[in-house]
């Protein structure tokens, strides 16, 4: 069940839009969708969210979990916020402007345009863009080795480092 709440709502019979002004929420088991000013275009099923725009997805169940955009091996949900967000439900495609930035655990990906696909699992990030990835295998067997070094005697006032594997890409102007 999706429940579409705001503050204030109008319906626009001839154009078949509806704006929803005030805390306008979007919500179903796998999303949570907020910004502060969302309109609905009832022929299209399109969604414009502006201002402030928050986006939660959370782990589907089933055969194949994912969380959206992509297939993850963490439980966490995948957020993403912008100053604008529009929904193509013909194309099942996202798209986010203005200082996007999607992140799941550690990993960051920040751009001024996203858009994700959902039926072709795609992710494209345009202008300015910037990722920080952290390899989930290392980052645990660090953990490992970290609780390892506890259970031996250390030192008093030793502090421990936190390892990072981090890639960061940072595209030439122009690609």
């Amino acid at each position: 069940d999706r429940t579409v709440s705001s503050e204030r709502a109008i319906y626009y019979g001839k154009e078949g839009k509806t704006d929803l002004i005030g805390s306008p929420q979007i919500q179903d088991a796998s999303l949570n969708i907020t910004s502060e000013k969302m309109f609905l275009y009832e022929q299209t099923s399109a969604i414009h969210a502006d201002g402030n725009v928050k986006s939660e997805f959370v782990k589907k169940e089933g055969k194949t979990p994912t969380t959206f955009p992509f297939a993850s091996p963490s439980n966490q949900p995948v957020y993403i916020s912008a100053e604008k967000m529009d929904w193509d439900s013909n194309k099942s495609e996202a798209v986010y402007t203005g200082k996007a930035k999607l992140w799941q655990d550690k990993n960051v990906i920040t751009a001024a345009k996203m858009t994700i696909n959902d039926k072709e699992k795609t992710l494209s990030a345009y202008d300015k863009v910037h990722t920080i990835f952290y390899n989930q295998k290392e980052v645990a067997a660090e953990e490992d080795k970290k609780e390892k070094k506890k259970e031996k005697k250390k030192p008093a006032g030793a502090a421990s480092s936190e390892a990072e594997n981090k890639l960061i890409i940072t595209p030439e102007k122009g690609e």
